[in-house]
């Protein structure tokens, strides 16, 4: 097994002692196996995606207090800054379904049948 540095297991008590080997077990980075495998409880958060996860959101948040000290400042509404670009949401996450509100009248007579519906799914119990 080679190891980052390129020392061998086997070099351990010749070339490596043992205070050196015990010294580089210790300051293992948090992306490796033993690591990972000592502290099952930050598998999630010693990841990349997890990091990048985090700045994303940082950066949003920083936009947004920038946009609203501007606006603040200019005595002019703030404009909505847009979210830094994330590779895992699509344009498809914010798809709106309608046109707009439904009217009262229309929106009663759903109501009405849905409990109809409801009763007659349940065998004409609620």
């Amino acid at each position: 097994m080679i190891t980052s540095v390129g020392v061998e297991l086997d070099d351990i008590g010749r070339t490596l002692s043992w205070g050196a080997f015990l010294s580089f077990i210790k300051n293992l980075d948090f992306s490796s196996a033993l690591w990972r495998e000592l502290h099952p409880e930050f598998n999630g958060w010693s990841s990349q995606l997890m990091t990048n996860v985090l700045l994303a959101d940082i950066i949003d948040v920083l936009s947004s207090i920038n946009a609203n000290l501007c606006g603040g400042l200019s005595h002019k509404k703030a404009t909505r800054p847009k979210p830094y670009p994330r590779p895992w949401k699509t344009k498809d996450d914010h798809k709106k379904i309608g046109k707009g509100a439904l009217p009262k009248n229309e929106l009663r007579e759903w109501i009405k049948n849905y409990g109809k519906n409801k009763k007659e799914r349940n065998n004409g119990e609620y």
